[in-house]
C-alpha cells in the first residue's frame, strides 16, 4: 500500500497549488473507459505516459462520482473524490467517513469545478485517516452535511483498492529508479 505517501502528503498540500491538478479531473471522468487503464476488481489504475509520473488509482460509483488515490510520485500522494455537489474553491468542509474500519470525521478541501461541467473535486486533508479507512476493503461512505440538516452520502466500493494502490506504488517506484539510474555524478 502507498504507505510512504503519508509522510509527504502534508508537504504536498502546503507547497503545491491544488488547482494545478486539472489533469486529474479529466482522469476521474475518463478512467472507466480509458485505454491506458488497468482494472483491479472495482478499482482502476490510470497509467500516464512517461515522463509524466502522476498516477491515480480510483473507483467510480453508480452515480458517476470518483474516489481515489492520486500520486505525483511515490512520496507525495493524496486522496480525492469527485461529486456533483457544489463547493467553493479553496474552502474546507467537514465530512463523515464510514467503512469497515469504523467511522470518523475529517475535512475535505474544495478544488472547484475544474472541467466546468458541474463536477466538483475534493481533496481529503487527512491522508493517514483515509488510508486506515480503506484498509479493510468493503465499502466507504462519505457523508456531507447539508444546509437543511440532512446528509448527502456518496458510497464507493473498496474491492480491488489494495491491489490497485500496490500496483501503482510499485510502478511509480520503478519509474523513479529508472530515472535516477541514468544520472551520472
Amino acid at each position: 500500500r502507498a504507505a510512504a505517501c503519508g509522510a509527504h502528503d502534508r508537504q504536498l498540500r502546503r507547497t503545491q497549488s491544488i488547482g494545478g491538478f486539472m489533469g486529474i479531473a479529466t482522469i476521474f471522468l475518463l478512467a472507466a473507459g480509458a485505454s491506458n487503464t488497468l482494472r483491479f476488481e472495482d478499482w482502476s489504475v490510470v497509467v500516464r505516459p512517461e515522463p509524466e509520473s502522476r498516477m491515480i488509482a480510483l473507483t467510480i460509483n453508480d452515480s458517476g462520482g470518483g474516489f481515489g488515490l492520486v500520486c505525483n510520485n511515490s512520496q507525495s500522494c493524496f486522496y480525492m473524490m469527485s461529486s456533483d455537489m457544489k463547493c467553493r474553491n479553496g474552502e474546507e468542509y467537514a465530512v463523515l467517513l464510514n467503512s469497515d474500519a469504523g467511522a470518523n470525521s475529517t475535512f475535505v478541501k474544495c478544488d472547484g469545478d475544474l472541467t466546468k461541467d458541474g463536477t466538483y473535486y475534493y481533496i481529503f486533508t487527512e491522508y493517514d485517516m483515509l488510508t486506515k479507512a480503506v484498509a479493510d476493503g468493503g465499502k466507504i461512505g462519505i457523508a456531507f452535511p447539508t444546509e437543511d440538516g440532512s446528509f448527502r452520502v456518496s458510497r464507493y466500493s473498496l474491492q480491488g483498492e489494495a491491489a490497485a494502490t500496490d500496483y501503482m506504488t510499485r510502478m511509480l517506484k520503478a519509474r523513479e529508479k529508472e530515472s535516477t539510474s541514468d544520472l551520472r555524478l
